[in-house]
């Protein structure tokens, strides 16, 4: 695109395609080489590939998708799963405090409340 100066949406005029398989694939070029070969060999779609794009590691994921035969939707779960863990490992225990103060907050408004403290660097 930058070669020929075009945009998604020219490209996507030129190839024949939509705006957004344009873009789609294009993210996909973002994934480490290992995963992109697999891509290319046949070993993953380009579904699996896209749940990829949000793993923290994604080259270890697609090995284990590949050697799991998983579909799609058990990718995309395990990509969630995987993130769920890697942010509860990160996070500091939660304060008895701040737990008692979500559960009131969450009965007055009927919703679940989450407090979250801000570090130095967010402020």
């Amino acid at each position: 695109m930058g070669e020929f100066g075009r945009t998604q949406a020219s490209l996507a005029d030129a190839v024949g395609k939509s705006r957004s398989h344009v873009a789609n694939t294009m993210r996909l070029l973002s994934l480490p080489a290992p995963v992109r070969r697999q891509l290319d060999g046949g070993e993953l779609s380009a579904g699996h590939a896209r749940a990829l794009l949000a793993a923290a590691d994604p080259a270890a994921l697609a090995a284990e998708v590949v050697r799991r035969g998983l579909n799609v939707r058990a990718t995309e779960r395990l990509v969630q799963r995987r993130a769920e863990t890697l942010g509860a490992a990160r996070r500091p225990p939660r304060d008895a405090n701040t737990l008692a103060l979500e559960r009131e907050l969450g009965a007055v408004l009927g919703l679940r409340v989450t407090l979250e403290q801000k570090s130095a660097a967010d402020r």
